[in-house]
This record gives C-alpha cells, sequence and structure tokens, in this order.
C-alpha cells in the first residue's frame, strides 16, 4: 500500500518496467544491478515463485 509519493534526491533516479526472466538475468549478468539489496529481493521472489531453487544449485555453472 502507497502511504506517500517518494522523496528523491538529484543524484537518485528511479524506474520500474517488466521484463521477462531471461532479460533480467542477462541484465544482473551484465551489472546493471549494482545494490545488493536489489538483488536479494530479485532472488528471494525467485525463490518464493518457485523459479529458483538454491537447495539444489549447489555446483551448479549458470548459462547467462
Amino acid at each position: 500500500r502507497k502511504v506517500a509519493e517518494p522523496a528523491t534526491d538529484a543524484a537518485e533516479e528511479i524506474s520500474c518496467e517488466w521484463v521477462e526472466l531471461p532479460e533480467l538475468m542477462r541484465r544482473i549478468a551484465a551489472g546493471e544491478f549494482r545494490q545488493a539489496l536489489h538483488l536479494a529481493v530479485i532472488f528471494l521472489a525467485l525463490q518464493k515463485l518457485g523459479w529458483l531453487d538454491l537447495d539444489t544449485a549447489q555446483g551448479r555453472t549458470s548459462t547467462v
């Protein structure tokens, strides 16, 4: 629930867009997400959706 408009500063840029999962993973691999908090939320959401199983991912390499 939205309680107020965001309070941004001059150096801050906020954008929101929908992308398909392969595009999201490409952007992560390309370093477009630099904040650990953003990456953590993405991976927690993917796990909650059942699209990422961190318990079985050990030892596997990415094809991204």
